[in-house]
């Protein structure tokens, strides 16, 4: 009898477990939070626009304004470059005479 009362123990206690774990379990609430945030401009949770669509920079334009930036900033270094060794050859020959 005392196996029977086990069994018994064991079919309950599976039970009991098995509504805790619904209860534990939050209701999932669908929304398109997610799918508004991505569309182009993004959108808020109520739909309006929350950046100007002419203000919202593609991948295409930010490497292009990197690309521009890092032109400019070569440039500037190689005359600068040229500039410090004109420098330095004409106090080079000061040092020599």
């Amino acid at each position: 009898m005392k196996g029977g009362d086990q069994a018994e123990d064991g079919d309950g206690g599976d039970q009991e477990e098995g509504e805790q774990k619904e209860e534990w379990l939050a209701d999932v609430v669908e929304n398109d939070f997610l799918e508004k945030a991505e569309m182009k401009p993004p959108k808020d949770p109520e739909g309006d626009d929350t950046l100007h669509p002419d203000l919202v920079l593609t991948e295409d334009r930010m490497i292009e304004i990197l690309e521009k930036a890092i032109n400019i900033t070569m440039d500037w270094l190689v005359s600068e470059k040229k500039v410090y060794h004109q420098k330095c050859k004409a106090e080079g020959k000061q040092l020599q005479d």
